[in-house]
């Protein structure tokens, strides 16, 4: 990976990694969550389509992995770019998110049913309902003494969150020791997703269709009881919540990864048959 110059790369647009074959039987779009980007999912959401289905993972505003990849464009423009990708006849679409990336997927399919395209369902991993004050304290204040400097420039520089999502110590040890290790995400973007958080329940509320939310047991961001209180505010009434033991908070970037890619395939197989 690597490492970013001191100044903000100008903004791209081609942030989309494309999983799968044409014609696929559904298409699953994917949006990450804070201080991530699109690459490191793609072999877990390989694992989850397989030979069936297709995806499409993005890069969301101000997020990426490399000079050039970071893009400020807006949510809006991400949306309107995501709906012309579906555009061409696909299958059934599926939207799925972790962590902050589920804030923003009720908007999406809003965006979407604009165009006449309905979504057949909504995958929730770690969707941040309730948070734990104390670390999202830790994390806030650890990315901003990083690099106060490149604050005021508008980007931060994050290590550490990423690397609490790393249940192996050794791995973790490892993340944090990299120099290379470094995002960049833009303050307006995280200042608006602040927002969609604390707006997380009523998008809930108007999730109707089949909805899967899934949850790791050892979660240092998400108290135990969001994935319960979520469940219950889901508007589906096809809905189902897995707590994934000894998982962590990126479901995807875990030790557990198995199990909670197997168990999302399962419930999309039953979802498009």
């Amino acid at each position: 990976m690597a490492t970013f110059p001191q100044e903000p790369t100008a903004a791209i647009e081609d942030t989309l990694i494309r999983i799968g074959r044409a014609n696929a039987s559904y298409t699953l779009v994917f949006l990450h969550g804070f201080a991530m980007h699109a690459d490191p999912y793609a072999a877990p959401i390989a694992d989850i389509v397989g030979d069936d289905g297709e995806a499409l993972l993005y890069d969301l505003p101000g997020h990426g992995d490399a000079p050039g990849r970071v893009t400020s464009r807006t949510l809006a423009a991400l949306f309107d770019s995501i709906a012309a990708d579906l555009a061409d006849g696909r299958g059934p679409i599926v939207l799925a998110g972790e962590s902050m990336g589920c804030t923003h997927l009720h908007a999406l399919a809003a965006r979407l049913a604009t165009d006449g395209r309905q979504v057949r369902g909504f995958i929730l991993l770690a969707p941040p309902l309730l948070l734990n004050p104390l670390t999202l304290a830790r994390w806030t204040i650890d990315a901003l003494l990083r690099s106060p400097g490149q604050v005021l420039a508008n980007r931060i520089p994050v290590r550490r969150p990423i690397a609490e999502c790393v249940s192996d110590p050794q791995q973790r040890r490892a993340l944090l020791a990299d120099p290379e290790v470094k995002l960049r995400v833009d303050v307006q973007y995280l200042a608006r997703s602040v927002f969609d958080i604390a707006q997380l329940g009523p998008q809930l509320r108007r999730m109707a269709v089949p909805t899967m939310l899934l949850q790791g047991s050892r979660d240092p961001l998400i108290l135990p009881l969001s994935l319960a209180l979520a469940y219950r505010l889901c508007g589906a009434d096809d809905k189902q919540k897995v707590m994934i033991q000894g998982a962590r908070h990126s479901l995807l970037w875990d030790v557990r990864t198995g199990e909670v890619t197997s168990r999302v395939r399962a419930w999309l197989s039953r979802l498009v048959a």
